[in-house]
Order: C-alpha cells, then sequence, then structure tokens
C-alpha cells in the first residue's frame, strides 16, 4: 500500500459489517466522557485512534460504563496512537455509548477516533 494511502475496507467478509467508517474529533476535558453515543442493535468496533495532552502526566481509559475495553494507557505530548487495524481493537456491547474515563491535572485530551458500526 502507498505511503499515506487508507486502507480499503473489506465489507464482502464481514470484518466491518458493511458500514461507514466514522471518524471524530477527540476535545475532552473532564474526567469522564462520552465519545460515541449508543445505537440501539449496534456495536461500535473501533478502528483506530490517536491521542495526545498538553502536558505529560494524563491517562485515559476506553469503557462503556460497564466493561473496560482496554487498561489505563498513558497520554502526554508524545501522542497515544493505535493505527488502522480492519478487525477492530475493541467492539463495545450493543446499544452502550463508548466514553473514557480520563486523570491527571486539568486533563485535556485532543485526538481523532475512527470506528464502525456493525
Amino acid at each position: 500500500m502507498p505511503y499515506g494511502q487508507m486502507p480499503m475496507l473489506n465489507t464482502a467478509n464481514g470484518t466491518t459489517g458493511g458500514g461507514n467508517v466514522i471518524s471524530v474529533a477527540v476535545s475532552l476535558g473532564a474526567t469522564a466522557n462520552d465519545l460515541v453515543a449508543g445505537v440501539a442493535t449496534k456495536q461500535i468496533k473501533v478502528l483506530s485512534w490517536v491521542l495526545t495532552s498538553l502536558v505529560a502526566d494524563h491517562t485515559v481509559q476506553f469503557e462503556d460504563g460497564a466493561t473496560d475495553y482496554t487498561g489505563v494507557m498513558n497520554v502526554g505530548v508524545a501522542p497515544n496512537i493505535a493505527p488502522f487495524n480492519e478487525a477492530g481493537w475493541f467492539t463495545v456491547t450493543a446499544g452502550l455509548g463508548l466514553d473514557f474515563t480520563t486523570s491527571g491535572t486539568t486533563p485535556l485530551i485532543t485526538g481523532v477516533l475512527t470506528y464502525i458500526l456493525v
């Protein structure tokens, strides 16, 4: 694949569910944050993210309010990157939204999250 080209999704084998890839900007300052609203009967499959902070003492953890999908991850001036993964890094339970909790003094997390509804 040429440098800088977005991978094509293979919708024929069902790995993405044939839906549209959606990217959302992340700009959060509270300790509990809603990223993607839940959709009845749909799961949120996270394909990639890039998160950064203005200072080095922040952490984030992806969750849906009941289930933790990642461990606590350090986020600082150097970005926390999960590259594009067609199979998905994790899939949120159908009907639930995706959020994350942050820690650190006055957390300000910015970046982008890419997902698909399946």
